[in-house]
């Protein structure tokens, strides 16, 4: 008898192990998902305006709530009055997912580029 609790036990353990792995594996690809998304929100709606790199009319130096704010709200400015994009479905986290990723492609684009001709030394 005790054999055969041994053995459900085992079983039960093994199951209980490949759950919290493929619970784990399918975390991974919602956050995979969740940043592919946020590149297709990018590409749809703020690359005309703002240029790959979010190099034009994005102050990446301004509070994440400010920025924000303009997402959902929009921004009266000149030449070209910012939409507001809450009524078109961005919610506050993508608002939020959207400035990160901004902030880190204008940071991307603001670094130097490597010194090629040093590293060949």
């Amino acid at each position: 008898m005790k054999i055969n609790h041994i053995k459900l036990l085992t079983i039960a353990a093994f199951f209980l192990l490949a759950f919290v792995v493929l619970s784990f594996q399918n975390d991974v690809a919602l956050v995979r998902a969740d940043d592919n998304a946020t590149e297709a929100l990018y590409k749809k709606s703020c690359l005309m305006c703002h240029k790959p790199d979010a190099s034009k009319a994005f102050n990446a130096t301004k509070a994440d709530a400010e920025l924000e704010k303009a997402i959902l709200d929009g921004v009266e400015a000149k030449p070209i009055k910012m939409p507001e994009f809450k009524s078109k479905g961005v919610d506050e986290a993508k608002a939020k997912e959207l400035v990160v990723y901004m902030k880190a492609k204008a940071a991307a684009a603001a670094k130097p580029p490597a010194n090629t001709a040093a590293t060949e030394k």
